[in-house]
Protein backbone atom coordinates (compact mmCIF):
# COMPACT_ATOMS: atom_id res chain seq x y z
CA UNK A 1 0.00 0.00 0.00
CA UNK A 2 1.36 3.46 -0.87
CA UNK A 3 1.45 6.43 1.51
CA UNK A 4 -1.60 8.71 1.33
CA UNK A 5 -1.17 12.16 -0.21
CA UNK A 6 -1.71 15.04 2.20
CA UNK A 7 -4.17 17.35 0.47
CA UNK A 8 -4.52 19.55 3.56
CA UNK A 9 -1.16 20.79 4.91
CA UNK A 10 -1.14 21.07 8.68
CA UNK A 11 -3.56 18.18 9.12
CA UNK A 12 -1.80 14.85 9.62
CA UNK A 13 -2.73 12.03 7.29
CA UNK A 14 -3.42 8.60 8.71
CA UNK A 15 -2.63 5.41 6.89
CA UNK A 16 -5.69 3.77 5.43
CA UNK A 17 -6.55 0.31 6.61
CA UNK A 18 -9.29 -0.39 4.11
CA UNK A 19 -11.62 2.29 5.54
CA UNK A 20 -12.33 5.76 4.21
CA UNK A 21 -10.60 8.63 6.02
CA UNK A 22 -12.18 12.08 5.91
CA UNK A 23 -10.41 15.36 5.06
CA UNK A 24 -9.31 15.94 8.63
CA UNK A 25 -7.61 12.55 8.66
CA UNK A 26 -10.22 11.07 10.97
CA UNK A 27 -11.68 7.65 10.46
CA UNK A 28 -15.46 8.16 10.61
CA UNK A 29 -17.51 6.07 12.97
CA UNK A 30 -19.72 3.93 10.75
CA UNK A 31 -21.57 2.37 13.68
CA UNK A 32 -24.30 5.01 13.56
CA UNK A 33 -26.02 7.21 10.99
CA UNK A 34 -27.00 10.81 11.53
CA UNK A 35 -30.18 12.23 10.09
CA UNK A 36 -31.49 15.78 9.93
CA UNK A 37 -35.12 16.12 10.95
CA UNK A 38 -36.57 19.47 9.86
CA UNK A 39 -39.83 20.70 11.38
CA UNK A 40 -40.69 24.03 9.79
CA UNK A 41 -43.50 26.54 10.01
CA UNK A 42 -45.01 25.67 13.38
CA UNK A 43 -47.53 28.44 14.10
CA UNK A 44 -48.46 29.64 17.58
CA UNK A 45 -50.34 32.47 19.23
CA UNK A 46 -48.44 33.48 22.37
CA UNK A 47 -47.75 36.30 24.81
CA UNK A 48 -44.00 36.95 24.59
CA UNK A 49 -42.53 40.44 24.60
CA UNK A 50 -41.11 43.29 26.59
CA UNK A 51 -44.14 45.57 26.13
CA UNK A 52 -47.08 45.09 28.50
CA UNK A 53 -49.46 45.13 25.53
CA UNK A 54 -47.67 42.16 23.93
CA UNK A 55 -48.11 40.17 27.11
CA UNK A 56 -51.82 41.08 27.28
CA UNK A 57 -53.09 40.88 23.68
CA UNK A 58 -50.47 38.43 22.32
CA UNK A 59 -49.30 37.93 18.76
CA UNK A 60 -48.44 35.24 16.23
CA UNK A 61 -45.15 33.35 16.24
CA UNK A 62 -43.55 30.71 14.05
CA UNK A 63 -40.95 28.19 15.14
CA UNK A 64 -38.62 26.15 12.92
CA UNK A 65 -36.59 23.27 14.33
CA UNK A 66 -33.68 21.34 12.86
CA UNK A 67 -32.69 18.26 14.85
CA UNK A 68 -29.71 16.04 14.15
CA UNK A 69 -30.26 12.56 15.53
CA UNK A 70 -28.93 9.04 15.33
CA UNK A 71 -31.26 7.41 12.79
CA UNK A 72 -29.50 4.06 12.56
CA UNK A 73 -32.27 1.98 14.08
CA UNK A 74 -35.21 3.78 12.46
CA UNK A 75 -33.67 3.50 8.98
CA UNK A 76 -33.88 -0.27 9.13
CA UNK A 77 -36.84 -0.83 11.50
CA UNK A 78 -39.31 1.60 9.91
CA UNK A 79 -40.72 2.01 13.42
CA UNK A 80 -41.74 5.40 14.83
CA UNK A 81 -40.53 4.49 18.31
CA UNK A 82 -36.94 4.38 16.96
CA UNK A 83 -36.84 7.97 15.75
CA UNK A 84 -37.66 11.51 16.85
CA UNK A 85 -41.43 11.80 16.57
CA UNK A 86 -42.14 15.24 15.10
CA UNK A 87 -45.59 15.30 16.74
CA UNK A 88 -43.97 14.87 20.15
CA UNK A 89 -41.48 17.65 19.30
CA UNK A 90 -44.37 19.91 18.26
CA UNK A 91 -46.20 19.21 21.55
CA UNK A 92 -43.04 20.01 23.53
CA UNK A 93 -42.50 23.28 21.61
CA UNK A 94 -46.17 24.21 22.09
CA UNK A 95 -45.73 23.77 25.87
CA UNK A 96 -42.68 26.05 25.85
CA UNK A 97 -44.49 28.65 23.71
CA UNK A 98 -47.32 28.73 26.27
CA UNK A 99 -44.89 29.92 28.98
CA UNK A 100 -44.58 33.70 28.89
CA UNK A 101 -41.16 35.25 28.25
CA UNK A 102 -39.88 38.73 27.54
CA UNK A 103 -37.25 37.65 25.01
CA UNK A 104 -37.26 35.31 22.02
CA UNK A 105 -33.78 34.19 23.08
CA UNK A 106 -35.24 32.88 26.33
CA UNK A 107 -37.99 30.98 24.51
CA UNK A 108 -35.50 29.42 22.06
CA UNK A 109 -33.15 28.35 24.87
CA UNK A 110 -36.00 26.72 26.79
CA UNK A 111 -37.02 24.81 23.66
CA UNK A 112 -33.47 23.58 23.08
CA UNK A 113 -33.12 22.47 26.70
CA UNK A 114 -36.44 20.64 26.59
CA UNK A 115 -35.56 18.82 23.37
CA UNK A 116 -32.27 17.57 24.84
CA UNK A 117 -34.10 16.58 28.03
CA UNK A 118 -36.76 14.53 26.23
CA UNK A 119 -35.01 13.10 23.14
CA UNK A 120 -31.82 11.19 23.92
CA UNK A 121 -30.97 10.42 20.26
CA UNK A 122 -30.74 14.13 19.37
CA UNK A 123 -27.14 15.33 19.06
CA UNK A 124 -27.63 18.86 17.68
CA UNK A 125 -30.52 21.33 17.77
CA UNK A 126 -31.13 24.56 15.85
CA UNK A 127 -34.24 26.57 16.73
CA UNK A 128 -35.60 29.68 15.02
CA UNK A 129 -38.35 31.60 16.82
CA UNK A 130 -40.03 34.38 14.83
CA UNK A 131 -42.46 37.02 16.08
CA UNK A 132 -44.79 38.15 13.30
CA UNK A 133 -45.67 41.86 13.05
CA UNK A 134 -43.94 42.83 16.31
CA UNK A 135 -45.02 45.95 18.16
CA UNK A 136 -42.73 48.96 17.72
CA UNK A 137 -42.45 51.67 20.40
CA UNK A 138 -42.35 54.54 17.88
CA UNK A 139 -44.60 53.22 15.13
CA UNK A 140 -43.52 51.62 11.89
CA UNK A 141 -43.87 48.11 10.61
CA UNK A 142 -41.69 45.00 10.65
CA UNK A 143 -42.95 41.80 9.03
CA UNK A 144 -41.11 39.60 11.52
CA UNK A 145 -38.18 39.47 13.87
CA UNK A 146 -36.38 36.19 14.51
CA UNK A 147 -33.84 34.68 16.85
CA UNK A 148 -31.93 31.51 15.94
CA UNK A 149 -30.02 29.52 18.54
CA UNK A 150 -28.24 26.22 18.19
CA UNK A 151 -26.42 23.81 20.39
Amino acid sequence: MHSPVNLHPGIPVMKQTGSVINRAGILPNTDYKMGLIEIEGMDFFAYHGCFKEERVIGTRFTVDAWLTADTTESESSDDLKHTVNYQAVYALIRQEMEQHSHLLEHVARRIINAIYRDFNTVTHVKIKVSKLNPALAHGGKIRQVSVTLEQ
